[in-house]
C-alpha cells in the first residue's frame, strides 16, 4: 500500500515534468528545497559547464565595459553566454563572473558575481575561482523558484594569459557548474519511509532526465555513448544524510520508473512542488544468477526510439522486479563474506552486451558477478630492439598481452574493497604469464596493472618465432579478493611477419 501525503508547499519549486501529463493516480509527496555549500555542491555527481576562450563569441550582443584587457568568454551547455573579468586590473586574477541569467543573449541587464573567499594559496587562487550561487531565469523555468548553481573556474595556463601569448581561438580554461540546491521528499511505501533527493545532474535547469545510452558504432571496439542525466540521492543506511562512499554510494542515476520498497513507480514532478508516484504495471522478475550476494545493479532498458535508458532496480535476495521489456546489464556490485572480512567488487559493461527479453508475470535469469574469470587477449606486433637484427632493418616480433577479470554477465571488474565500515581498496596480486612455443621453448614474466583494472605487458619474442604457433597462459591469485581459488586462462596465437 502506498501512503499519500499530498501537502502543498508554500513556495512552488522549479521542476520539469517527466511526461506530458502531471496527473498522478497513486500518491503525491511534498518536495522541499535544500541548499548546498560550495564544497557540498562540488562533491555531488553530475557534469556540466563550458570551455573558456580569450575572445568574444561572434553572436554576443550587448555587454557592460570591462576592466581587464583580456576578458574571457564562453557558453554553458544551455547556450547561456558568460564573461569573466579581472576587477583589480589585468593580471590580478579573474574574480568577476557575468552570466546571461535570463537567456536573452545580452549581458547588459545582468548583475555580476564576485568570486567567493578562498583558502587557496595566491598562486593556486589565480588558477581557480568559485562563484555563486548564481540564480537563473528563462523560458525553460517553471514554478516560483528558479534554479541556482555554483560555477568554478579552472585556468589551464594563467602565466601564458598574463603574457598575452594565447591565440584568440584557443581554449584557456573550463567553467564547471554544479547545482546549489536539490529537492528532497520523504516517501512512504508499505509503511517504509525513505528520504530521497533529486539533483539536476546535467545542468539544464529541470529534473526528470533519464540517462540514455546509444551504441557507439563509429568506435572500435563498440562502446556505449552516454548522455548526461539527473541523479537520485537515497538515504540507504538511514543516517539522515546522503553519503558518498566507495561501496555504499547513496547517489545513483535517475531512472523512471524509480524504486521504493523494491517496487517500481512512474515518477513525475509538478510545478507547485509535488513528487507524483504511480505504480508500474505488468511487472516481470529477473533472477540474478551469481555465486555471491548482488548488492546493487544498474540495467539498461530499450526505449521506443531504440536508445537504452537507465533502470536502477532495488535488489532483494538476488532478484529484481522490472517492467516488461528488453534489457542489458550496465553495472553490478557484489559482496562475498570471507572468514574474517567482507569483500566487494564493482564491475561495469563498457560496451553493449547480451540483451534479455522479460515478459509480464514471467521470470528470466541474468548472470552477473562471481564466478570471476580471466579474459586474455594476445595481439601480435612488431618490436624494434637494440640489436644487430633490428639495425639491419628487421624488427623483432612481439606481442601485446592483456588480461581482465570478467564477471558472469561479461562485466569487467576494476575495483575491489575489503570491509564495510571503512572499505579499503584491495587488488589481486600481479598476474604471472608463461609463453610456450614449439621452436623457442618457454619464458615467463609478470603483467602490470593499468588504471582501468586490466593487466598488460608488451613482450618481445625470439626472431625465429615468426609463423610458429604458441600459447600464453595467465594465472591470477584471487585470494586477496576473498576467493579461495585462483583464475587461469590460456590463449593461442601466431606471429606473422609483415
Amino acid at each position: 500500500m502506498l501512503y499519500s501525503r499530498s501537502v502543498l508547499v508554500a513556495n512552488s519549486l522549479l521542476v520539469g515534468a517527466i511526461g506530458s501529463s502531471l496527473f498522478c493516480a497513486a500518491a503525491e509527496f511534498p518536495l522541499i528545497i535544500v541548499h548546498l555549500t560550495p564544497s557540498e555542491a562540488f562533491s555531488m555527481p553530475g557534469v556540466s559547464g563550458a570551455l573558456v576562450y580569450p575572445s568574444r563569441p561572434d553572436r554576443a550582443e550587448k555587454e557592460p565595459s570591462v576592466v581587464s584587457s583580456q576578458p574571457l568568454y564562453g557558453k554553458l551547455d544551455t547556450g547561456r553566454l558568460f564573461r569573466l573579468d579581472e576587477s583589480q586590473g589585468t593580471g590580478h586574477g579573474y574574480d568577476r563572473l557575468l552570466i546571461d541569467r535570463n537567456g536573452n543573449g545580452s549581458l547588459a541587464d545582468d548583475r555580476p558575481y564576485n568570486a567567493l573567499p578562498t583558502t587557496l594559496t595566491p598562486a593556486a587562487s589565480t588558477m581557480n575561482k568559485t562563484f555563486g550561487p548564481v540564480e537563473m531565469f528563462g523560458a525553460t523555468n517553471r514554478g516560483g523558484l528558479c534554479p541556482t548553481f555554483y560555477a568554478q573556474l579552472s585556468l589551464f595556463n594563467p602565466a601564458q594569459l598574463r603574457q598575452g601569448r594565447t591565440p584568440s581561438g584557443s581554449t584557456v580554461g573550463y567553467l564547471a557548474t554544479k547545482p546549489a540546491t536539490y529537492l528532497k521528499a520523504v516517501v512512504e511505501v508499505d509503511g517504509v519511509k525513505e528520504a530521497v533527493g533529486f539533483l539536476d545532474g546535467n545542468g539544464n535547469y529541470r529534473l526528470g532526465d533519464v540517462a540514455t545510452f546509444t551504441d557507439g558504432s563509429w568506435m572500435r571496439p563498440c562502446e556505449w555513448e552516454f548522455q548526461r542525466a539527473d541523479y537520485v540521492l537515497r538515504d540507504k543506511n538511514g543516517s539522515g544524510k546522503f553519503e558518498r562512499g566507495r561501496v555504499q554510494d547513496e547517489a545513483e542515476l535517475f531512472s523512471n520508473p524509480i524504486y521504493f520498497a523494491g517496487k517500481p513507480f512512474r515518477a513525475s514532478f509538478t510545478a507547485d512542488g509535488l513528487l507524483c508516484l504511480a505504480p508500474s504495471a505488468k511487472l516481470a522478475s529477473i533472477t540474478l544468477t551469481s555465486d555471491s550476494v548482488i548488492q546493487a545493479l544498474v540495467l539498461l532498458r530499450k526505449a521506443a526510439d531504440a536508445t537504452w535508458q537507465t533502470l536502477v532496480p532495488q535488489v532483494t535476495h538476488n532478484s529484481v522486479k522490472v517492467p516488461a521489456g528488453i534489457y542489458r546489464l550496465l553495472s553490478c556490485t557484489y559482496s562475498i563474506t570471507g572468514a574474517k572480512a567482507r569483500f566487494f567488487g564493482l564491475g561495469s559493461m563498457n560496451s553493449p552486451g547480451k540483451q534479455i527479453t522479460v515478459q509480464a508475470d514471467k521470470t528470466v535469469s541474468l548472470p552477473c558477478g562471481p564466478p570471476l574469470h580471466l579474459l586474455v587477449s594476445v595481439v601480435p606486433t612488431q618490436l624494434a630492439s637494440n640489436s644487430l637484427l633490428a639495425f639491419s632493418g628487421n624488427d623483432l616480433p612481439g606481442v601485446n598481452l592483456r588480461a581482465q577479470l570478467v564477471g558472469a554477465g561479461g562485466e569487467t571488474y576494476a575495483a575491489f574493497y575489503r570491509g564495510e565500515r571503512l572499505p579499503q581498496p584491495v587488488g589481486p596480486r600481479l598476474p604471472r604469464y608463461e609463453i610456450v612455443g614449439s621452436w623457442f621453448g618457454r619464458f615467463s614474466g609478470m603483467l602490470r596493472r593499468e588504471n582501468d583494472g586490466s593487466f598488460t605487458a608488451l613482450r618481445s619474442l625470439p626472431s625465429n618465432m615468426a609463423n610458429q604457433p604458441a600459447r600464453v597462459t595467465v594465472s591470477l591469485d584471487l585470494q586477496p579478493l576473498g576467493f579461495s581459488a585462483s583464475a587461469q586462462a590460456t590463449e593461442t596465437f601466431e606471429v606473422k611477419p609483415e
